[in-house]
């Protein structure tokens, strides 16, 4: 089965879960964090960083796209989440010394089943649910009000063909939902919205950049599913930032343009990447190479290492 989202899930949590230790959040001003209302916008910007960094990859272009390795395509995905991770307020305080366990002890955190599955099997399974998984994931955390929210924001955006109609009806679920929730409850669904207005809002605009040939139902189906990779992640995000003792939502934001970000590059090469459940454990299957899962996460891994460092020299 394709995996259109959760190649960055692996990378996803290094922004939110590193950043959200007990010493640097000792060490961090809130005033230097931004609103929840400007979540979406710091996430559009993020894609910018990501975009730019990987403008020259042979993945970005469809002639020499068919042609490139397994090796190319995890340097691909470690670009845009570098790029992402140089403008987070905690890289700038990393010394050399400091970035590989910053980027492997995150990746540890975000190599479970559960977390690998999820997205691919939203936009792939019909009968899977993304809320009943949360609610098995994070008991008695997710609110029949949650619940309710994200289920009616992800049939929306999976029976909708038009573009307007989403964008107006989004304001009406997050209005109907926000007003039934607590406090707590508010941060979710409002962090969602926010997102899925901006997500929506760039990939309509700049899908081009990423894949000049997308026309049609295909473009379509890339924006909303990109978008709904974005805003669907953001409940898990919250729920694991709260097992700390505050939340940033910059950190929110970038982790949310890292999903997108992901699932744009396995958007590009979609016709060519799997991944598959062996007897030892997933497997990526790129054009005629294989590689167990656990050496293409650390392939991942020592590249973003490898630009980080050179990025603080």
């Amino acid at each position: 089965m394709k995996s259109f989202y959760f190649s960055f899930l692996l990378l996803l949590s290094v922004i939110v879960l590193s950043s959200c230790s007990d010493k640097q959040v000792n060490d961090r001003s809130s005033s230097l964090d931004i609103s929840v209302d400007e979540v979406g916008q710091y996430h559009n910007v993020a894609l910018d960083y990501a975009l730019e960094a990987i403008d020259g990859s042979p993945l970005m272009n469809s002639f020499t796209r068919g042609s490139v390795s397994i090796n190319d395509y995890a340097q691909c995905l470690a670009q845009a989440q570098s790029a992402i991770l140089k403008n987070s307020q905690d890289f700038h305080k990393l010394s050399v010394s400091q970035v590989p366990s910053y980027v492997h002890d995150a990746l540890n955190v975000t190599l479970s089943e559960r977390s690998i599955t999820s997205i691919r099997l939203l936009l792939t399974d019909p009968s899977y649910s993304l809320t009943q998984d949360l609610k098995q994931e994070f008991p008695n955390e997710v609110s029949s009000v949650v619940e309710a929210y994200l289920n009616e924001m992800i049939d929306l955006f999976k029976t909708s063909n038009d573009y307007t109609y989403i964008e107006n009806y989004i304001d009406r679920i997050h209005l109907k939902w926000y007003r039934e929730a607590n406090q707590d409850d508010r941060e979710i669904i409002s962090s969602t919205t926010n997102v899925a207005i901006s997500s929506l809002d760039y990939w309509r605009n700049h899908a081009s950049q990423w894949d000049a040939t997308l026309k049609g139902n295909a473009l379509r189906g890339f924006i909303i599913g990109v978008t709904v990779a974005d805003f669907s992640c953001i409940t898990r995000i919250v729920l694991i930032g709260r097992q700390y003792s505050v939340i940033f939502w910059k950190e929110i934001a970038a982790a949310a343009a890292a999903y997108s970000a992901g699932s744009a590059i396995e958007g590009l090469v979609g016709s060519l990447v799997d991944w598959v459940l062996g007897n030892h454990g997933y497997q990526v299957v790129y054009g005629t190479e294989r590689m167990d899962f656990k050496d293409f996460s650390n392939l991942v891994e020592q590249y973003c290492i490898q630009e980080l460092t050179n990025s603080i020299k």
